[in-house]
């Protein structure tokens, strides 16, 4: 149904200076649903979440929020609608406190409003973050960083929460806690677009993906479909 979808993107072009990188991209994120985007280092995987959020000028296409083409709005009245991304490298800010920079989320009216409620949400989703509220972030591990990143996203209260990268240099017992936290956050229905490295696990807790080639969707379908194509596991799952 049409009203399921909650973003969507066609047509979307753009690139850094001369050098175009996306070439028509066309993808559907429904209400509700985790989708994400697979493909190797510098398919334009990343470019494509900027695209989307405001981040990059030299963007053709339409991106629709909601029903809503916001396609010329800047970054920060995108936030406003509700469309929040966790960039890749985290970008805390490391002299403030956990707590510091969980509010610097909250900064929209809609979101300042419920600030106190949503603060406690988090905690629970993460309570090591409730332990070290007070403790500069910058002196945190890179696990509980990323976690006080996602949370940063969750203070703004997202219509989508775009992830890009979350278990990027975690060890691997941190990248399966990141990941079952954004498995609660699908299952508690948090809509959520994925871009992940790692590709089995992206699939696995996929409603939807899309594989990405230079610049360019070349695949979709549901994450157990592409899991299990022989194509997929031949370029990305290295069987």
């Amino acid at each position: 149904m049409a009203n399921d979808i909650v973003l969507e993107v066609k047509n979307l072009e753009a690139g850094y200076d001369d050098v175009q990188v996306l070439w028509g991209v066309n993808l559907k994120v429904r209400r509700h649903s985790l989708t994400t985007i697979i493909g190797a280092n510098g398919a334009g995987k990343t470019t494509t979440l900027k695209s989307i959020c405001g981040l990059l000028k030299n963007v053709r296409g339409t991106v629709i929020l909601n029903g809503e083409d916001i396609s010329a709005l800047p970054t920060h009245k995108r936030v406003d609608r509700g469309l929040v991304m966790v960039p890749e490298g985290r970008w805390l800010f490391p002299e403030m406190t956990v707590l510091e920079n969980l509010r610097m989320g909250a900064f929209t009216k809609r979101a300042r409003a419920k600030r106190d409620e949503t603060l406690e949400w988090v905690y629970t989703l993460f309570p090591r973050l409730k332990e070290r509220a007070n403790q500069k972030a910058g002196t945190l591990s890179g696990g509980e960083q990323q976690m006080v990143a996602i949370g940063r996203g969750l203070m703004a209260l997202p219509e989508v929460l775009i992830l890009d990268e979350p278990s990027l240099g975690l060890a691997p017992n941190l990248v399966l806690d990141i990941f079952k936290i954004i498995q609660e956050l699908k299952n508690e229905g948090l809509t959520v677009l994925l871009v992940e490295q790692n590709v089995h696990l992206g699939l696995a807790i996929s409603d939807y993906a899309y594989v990405m080639e230079n610049g360019k969707i070349i695949m979709e379908g549901t994450g157990s479909e592409l899991e299990n194509d022989p194509k997929v596991k031949e370029a990305y799952l290295g069987l």
